[in-house]
């Protein structure tokens, strides 16, 4: 699915792809009881691609054999290897 919209990720292109990393997004929170509302930001650790093809979004799932994914991270470069 197409990421959610964020802030301070990278993008990079691989192959026929462009690969969305990480970032910040907003969620809007309330509080009913005290009659606040506002939007904080979030570390999200998604991985996205896009293919340049067939112009559709993709999930990647990050890590394998029980290993974990880099953690989510802001203002940062990434680069194909």
């Amino acid at each position: 699915s197409a990421p959610s919209p964020r802030a301070d990720n990278s993008l990079f292109p691989l192959g026929n792809r462009l690969v969305v990393f990480h970032g910040i997004v907003p969620r809007v929170w309330n509080d009913p009881e005290e009659e606040v509302a506002g939007v904080i930001y979030t570390h999200d650790a998604a991985l996205h691609c896009f293919d340049l093809q067939t112009r559709r979004w993709s999930d990647v799932a990050v890590g394998g054999n029980g290993e974990h994914g880099p953690r989510a991270r802001t203002d940062h470069a990434a680069i194909p290897c």
